[in-house]
C-alpha cells in the first residue's frame, strides 16, 4: 500500500492506518510532573515531533492535576519506542543542572576575571554574569549536575574569602586623563588587575565625571593607586617632552 501526499498528511494517515489496522495499546509512563515540560516542548513542538515519529498518540496531565503519568496509545511496537524516546528525553534533562546565585555585584568583577574562564575550562559550565552597567546581583551557572553543582560550590566560597576585604576608593582624575589609564583596548585596566587584584573602573563619556573608581583589598589599593599615577604622569611626560 502506498500514500502519497503532503508529508504532514502522509503521516497523520499512517497514524490513522495503523490505528485501524493494529490493535491499540495503552501504557503509562512516569515522568516527575517538573520534567512535563520538556516532553511537550515550546508551544507543543517536542509533543507534535515524537507523536508523528512513533505513530502515536501521547497524553501530558494538565499541570494542576499533579499526576506523573504520560498516557501513550498505539501500536504495541510504537507505544514502546515512544516509551524509549519519552524516558532519553527525562535522564537527558534530569543530568542537566542550573543554579541561580545571589551575590553582591561588588564582588562580580573578580568573580568574572579569575573564576569564569577557569571553571568553563575544568568543569565545562557556563557561568552568566550581568552586565556591570547594570548593577544586579544574579550570577547563573548552567551544565550537567554535577560539574553544576561543583562551580556553585567554588562560587560560593571564592566569595566568602573575599567578603568583607573589598573597599572602594574615590580617585579625582581629569577626564581628559583617563584614556591614559584605560590603555589599548584595556590593556591599562588588565595590568593594574593581573599585578594588584584590584578593579579600576573608569566612568563613561556620557557621565563626564571626573571620579574613577579603585576597588580591591585594603593592602592593595596603594600599590594600585600608584601605578595609576604613574601611567598619568609617564603620557603627560612624553606628550610635553
Amino acid at each position: 500500500m502506498t500514500i502519497t501526499g503532503r508529508p504532514e498528511h502522509v503521516r497523520s494517515a499512517q497514524v490513522q492506518l495503523v490505528r485501524e489496522v493494529q490493535k491499540p495499546v495503552k501504557l503509562s509512563v512516569n515522568i516527575p510532573l517538573d520534567f512535563h515540560r520538556f516532553i511537550i516542548g515550546q508551544r507543543g513542538s517536542t509533543l507534535k515531533l515524537l507523536e508523528q515519529e512513533t505513530l502515536t498518540r501521547i497524553t501530558v496531565p494538565p499541570q494542576d492535576s499533579q499526576s506523573n503519568a504520560i498516557a501513550i496509545q498505539g501500536a504495541k511496537d510504537n507505544v514502546k519506542l515512544c516509551e524509549q524516546r519519552i524516558l532519553e528525553l527525562y535522564h537527558t534533562q534530569l543530568n542537566k543542572g542550573f543554579e541561580r546565585l545571589s551575590i553582591p555585584y561588588l564582588y562580580h568583577p573578580w568573580i568574572r576575571n579569575q573564576l569564569v574562564d577557569e571553571l568553563h575550562r575544568q568543569l565545562n559550565v557556563t557561568i552568566d554574569l550581568p552586565p556591570p552597567i547594570k548593577q544586579t546581583d544574579e550570577i547563573t551557572v548552567r551544565g550537567e549536575r554535577e560539574p553544576v553543582e561543583q562551580a556553585k560550590a567554588r562560587i560560593l566560597q571564592f566569595h566568602k574569602n573575599l567578603e568583607g576585604k573589598i573597599m572602594t576608593f574615590p580617585l579625582e582624575i581629569p577626564c581628559e586623563q583617563h584614556r591614559f589609564i584605560l590603555g589599548k583596548k584595556g590593556a591599562g585596566l588588565k595590568e593594574i588587575f593581573e599585578k594588584t587584584n584590584v578593579i579600576v573602573r573608569i566612568p563613561n563619556q556620557e557621565e563626564n565625571s571626573p571620579t574613577i573608581q579603585v576597588m580591591g583589598e585594603t593592602g592593595k589599593i596603594g600599590e594600585a593607586i600608584t601605578m595609576i599615577y604613574k601611567m598619568v604622569n609617564h603620557f603627560l611626560i612624553d606628550s610635553n617632552s
